[in-house]
């Protein structure tokens, strides 16, 4: 069994990721345990770095993306050695606390020593392998309210996040709320709570590569060109006009915001569309 983790150690580096850890099944909720079949739960940390705070490209989604492609290699190859794995449905963040692998934080996000929050997980449950025992020393928050400051939406309380209230949780559609396109910060989703949290401060802030900048260039997904950008973030989050209707909310930020929204006017998706009309709403156009 040692052998095993051994081999799955090094698979998990391989393919990029920080961490993985093995994990008794027992810590489980009897649903989640009946559903693993009592298998070692292995727990993978895809790490990375977060983009200025200022940035519309999404470090995370990009990030995400990267990570279940790494981990759907990281399966073939276990396969490929004779171990066998499967994908259950399991609940990460109280799997964390309950293996003393994390803490989750104020702002609903777990944080891994020497990670941060800047982490995407994945799981799977295999058969042949070791449960390991772990103890993270474990970091609650305390006095620091900068998330609950920051929090667009203002989802996050000493109580913790309420995921309900959360923009993200407005974001699942194409054709956002308004009071969305109001706040939005990010192409998919918001990442304001982990630009701000102490936590993530040791993380080096990167740029995006040149064919992020190119992919998610404004005149590009308004002239509805997003064929790249889906690529680099998932196709499953970014369809029926969705990067487009975002765009149009950035670009009407802009003063050139007329000459720029011409091309999105040919879009034929309602989101784009509803996109326009608030945006002409906002600024006063006719």
């Amino acid at each position: 069994m040692e052998d095993i983790n051994r081999k799955l150690r090094g698979l998990a580096e391989k393919h990029g990721f920080a961490r993985i850890w093995f994990i008794s099944a027992d810590l489980l909720p009897d649903e989640e345990r009946a559903e693993a079949g009592g298998r070692c739960i292995l727990l993978l940390a895809y790490s990375y770095n977060p983009f200025d705070g200022n940035e519309h490209i999404p470090a995370y989604y990009l990030a995400s993306n990267r990570a279940y492609h790494a981990f759907n290699d990281f399966m073939r190859d276990a396969e490929d050695e004779g171990i066998s794995a499967a994908r259950p449905f399991i609940r990460i963040k109280p799997l964390c606390e309950a293996a003393s692998v994390g803490t989750v934080c104020r702002n609903g996000l777990v944080d891994i020593d020497g990670l941060g929050t800047r982490v995407v997980f994945m799981a799977a449950a295999a058969d042949g392998c070791e449960p390991e025992r772990y103890s993270c020393k474990k970091n609650a928050c305390g006095g620091c309210s900068e998330c609950t400051r920051a929090c667009p939406m203002g989802a996050i309380s000493s109580k913790g996040a309420d995921y309900s209230r959360c923009i993200r949780a407005h974001m699942n559609n194409a054709d956002h709320p308004d009071f969305v396109k109001e706040r939005l910060t990010k192409y998919l989703g918001c990442e304001v709570c982990q630009d701000v949290c102490p936590r993530n401060g040791a993380l080096n802030v990167e740029t995006p590569s040149d064919a992020a900048r190119d992919a998610f260039d404004i005149k590009k997904l308004l002239a509805g060109d997003t064929k790249a950008a889906r690529e680099l973030v998932g196709r499953n989050k970014s369809g029926n006009g969705k990067l487009t209707a975002e765009a149009v909310v950035f670009a009407s930020r802009r003063d050139d915001f007329k000459a720029l929204s011409k091309s999105a006017e040919q879009s034929p998706f309602e989101a784009v569309k509803n996109a326009l009309l608030w945006a002409n709403r906002q600024r006063g156009d006719k």
